[in-house]
């Protein structure tokens, strides 16, 4: 089980100093200026922009302000942006500068504005507005230092502290279910848990493979008790790793997401042989013998090999040749005169294997030249029925004297034969 690291939604409170967030200057002996941030209380969700205000109350022949440092935590809050407000641009034209922002300090610094023209302005206004992202829940202290130009001297504010409060408010709680493998081929679903205080009223899932750009998103399922399911029909014949989170919203449209998992694709797929080939059935002893095999896999062939048990419990593992197109051989040649069996064995190259049934082929002695099992007069009446006749060695069976035939069918082959006369072979007799 694991637990989805949600977007929690945050509250902002902006408290500076105890009477309401007030930093006074004092403008002449009848009257007190104030600035003051607007409005003094914000409420948000991790993730959104918050739009803060500095106003100035009760100022007279004001005709120029700096900002000289405004420090908040970079954890929470993210400054994005400062623009001119409205208390000098509405008495004349204005020079403004936003100053430096440092989001890794968490400073603002040097930001200003005063009027090339007009009069100083009087009453009340905007010196500037402050674009903020909400990045976390916790505590940032604010602290300003401004100044503002009045009668052609440049007094200082005396500086307030304040606090933003990042408040929690819980979206949908999501814990997620899911199987941590899949298998190529094979379905896989996607579970989670999802609850809210208030009413769940959707549930996503965005998945994709590998380093794809293409990202799916589909709506899940709800079944009971608060799960949602979502299920991919068939993995495909890949061993890119699944990647996915988890979306949910209630009716109050607060969201939550789940960390980014990821999944391991397996391959649990058989390989599959598909045809095997004797070249022949029978063959006679020291004879070129081939099998071949066609086999396939989902993702990729690692070995074949075939297991040929002779005769006197003799047993050969030998790897098979690669042609093509699947296609693997083995050609070779038997000396042993009996009966032998072989089964073909594939691994892909995740390591599933699968084995052929037992097949039988048999090895005669050359003598043996009807292949019945038995040395008897129709192999010496095949043998003299081509007495004399000449060709490349072994061109024909009847060419068998050893230990190399010589392209001649002569009394060699015949007596061959001959000396044998009367030998049974049961294991190779055919029925």
């Amino acid at each position: 089980m694991r637990e989805g690291l949600g977007v929690e939604v945050v509250g902002i409170l902006l408290l500076l100093s105890s009477l309401a967030g007030l930093i006074t200057v004092a403008l002449s002996e009848d009257s007190i200026s104030t600035v003051e941030v607007s409005p003094c209380n914000i409420t948000c969700y991790k993730g959104e922009y918050i739009t803060i205000s500095i106003e100035a109350n009760l100022v007279n022949q004001v005709s120029g302000w700096e900002i000289e440092f405004l420090n908040f935590s970079p954890r929470v809050l993210r400054l994005n942006s400062v623009t001119e407000g409205d208390l000098l641009s509405s008495v004349g034209t204005t020079s403004f500068n936003p100053g430096n922002i440092d989001n890794e300090e968490g400073t603002l610094t040097g930001c200003f504005c005063y009027t090339i023209q007009g009069e100083g302005a009087i009453g009340e206004g905007t010196l500037c507005i402050l674009n903020f992202t909400a990045l976390d829940i916790g505590v940032s202290m604010i602290g300003l230092h401004v100044e503002l130009a009045y009668n052609g001297e440049t007094v200082p504010c005396e500086s307030f502290y304040g606090n933003v409060t990042v408040m929690i408010n819980n979206g949908p709680k999501i814990v997620d279910l899911s199987p941590e493998i899949g298998f190529t081929g094979d379905s896989f679903t996607f579970y989670a848990n999802v609850t809210d205080m208030d009413s769940v009223s959707g549930v996503w899932v965005e998945y994709w493979f590998g380093s794809s750009h293409n990202h799916l998103n589909e709506s899940m399922e709800q079944l009971q008790n608060g799960t949602w399911t979502y299920t991919i029909d068939e993995l495909p014949n890949s061993l890119l790793p699944l990647y996915y989170f988890i979306s949910a919203v209630d009716e109050y449209g607060k969201w939550n997401r789940s960390d980014t998992m990821t999944i391991s694709i397996k391959d649990n797929d058989l390989p599959i042989i598909h045809n095997i080939q004797l070249e022949r059935l029978r063959q006679y002893s020291g004879d070129p013998f081939n099998i071949s095999v066609s086999v396939s896999d989902n993702i990729g062939v690692e070995n074949v090999t075939i297991e040929i048990h002779g005769p006197n419990s003799i047993i050969w593992n030998v790897s098979m040749e690669y042609y093509t197109n699947g296609l693997y051989y083995l050609n070779t040649s038997y000396g042993d005169i009996g009966v032998y069996t072989f089964k073909i064995i594939v691994e892909d190259t995740s390591h599933n294997s699968i084995e052929s049934s037992h097949l039988t082929f048999y090895i005669y002695p050359r003598y043996d030249l009807d292949m019945s099992g038995e040395i008897d007069i129709k192999d010496i009446t095949n043998v003299t029925g081509h007495y004399g006749e000449t060709g490349p060695p072994r061109w024909i069976p009847q060419d068998m004297n050893l230990p190399y035939p010589d392209g001649e069918i002569d009394i060699k082959d015949i007596t061959l034969v001959t000396s044998h006369y009367g030998e049974t072979y049961p294991d190779l007799v055919i029925e």
